[in-house]
């Protein structure tokens, strides 16, 4: 699936398998959500559309690139952060579950930490099937190197 955009065209959600599909949450977590939330207050009271199409271009134009910006910087906290707790519990035993390849030609697998619902790469020397669980443990776990090494056990 394709990162999503933002757009002033009606688009499907591919995931979903909708024709058509906006996104909204609260609005006061992103600029772009009050932007959709005071577009639709309008319609649903019969009030004109608070901004034009050429307004609503000009904002998606400009919040895209933000938007990735802060998918990109929450995506590293939450690396960090899991790191850090893998780190403070050297030793533990995590079940992990396998969602596929990364990259099969280097064996570097995908998995996911169920308790942490955390997805990580690691290198996985015995193929496994698509949703089978196994325990692994850190090799090695250093959040400000952002290194983390994960081995089955």
């Amino acid at each position: 699936m394709t990162r999503s955009g933002l757009s002033v065209e009606a688009g499907p959600h591919a995931g979903l398998g909708l024709p058509l599909y906006v996104q909204a949450t609260s609005p006061i977590r992103r600029y772009g959500d009050l932007i959709v939330h005071r577009q639709l207050k309008a319609a649903a009271a019969g009030e004109p559309a608070p901004y034009s199409t050429d307004e609503l271009a000009t904002l998606a134009a400009e919040l895209d690139p933000l938007n990735a910006q802060a998918a990109k910087m929450e995506r590293n906290a939450d690396r960090y952060w899991v790191t850090e707790l893998i780190a403070r519990h050297k030793g533990k035993i995590w079940k992990v579950l396998f969602l596929g390849w990364f990259r099969e030609d280097d064996k570097l697998a995908q998995v996911l930490i169920e308790d942490l619902g955390y997805r990580a790469v690691m290198k996985l020397p015995k193929p496994k099937a698509l949703g089978e669980t196994f325990n692994v443990k850190a090799a090695a776990a250093d959040p400000r190197k952002e290194l983390l090494s994960l081995v089955e056990v």
